[in-house]
């Protein structure tokens, strides 16, 4: 497996492990109750809001990412390429995958806002 993919999966198993450690004492803190925890917030206090705003921070975190990667790929071309056809090969390819992803990450916002809203709705329908 590539460093890179290995370094993916740490990160994302360190914040898995990070949220099921953290969200307890935070819900014991309110006294168990979820709608104490999230007021003041804009969270209606049920599971699926607080589904989609984890998932909101983590889209957004990525966007934020694939526009650093798409910055520094630029700046590998423009700048630190020197003209050498390899590194410029090497920030196209950048540019390419980092645009994809942020297509992606576009989609997959949309996709889980508006899943997200329908169980918002058919729970508060009840």
């Amino acid at each position: 497996m590539k460093i890179i993919t290995k370094q993916f999966l740490g990160i994302l198993l360190c914040l898995g492990v990070g949220l099921i450690l953290l969200w307890p004492p935070v819900l014991l803190a309110y006294g168990g109750e979820l709608k104490a925890a999230v007021q003041g917030t804009n969270l209606k206090g049920d599971v699926y809001s607080l589904i989609g705003l984890i998932i909101n921070v983590i889209l957004g975190t990525l966007g934020v990412l694939l526009l650093g990667v798409i910055i520094y790929a630029g700046i590998l071309w423009g700048i630190l390429s020197q003209g050498d056809p390899a590194q410029i090969k090497k920030a196209q390819a950048m540019i390419r995958n980092a645009v994809i992803g942020l297509i992606l990450v576009f989609a997959s916002y949309t996709i889980s806002f508006f899943i997200i809203d329908a169980l918002t709705k058919a729970s508060n329908s009840k």
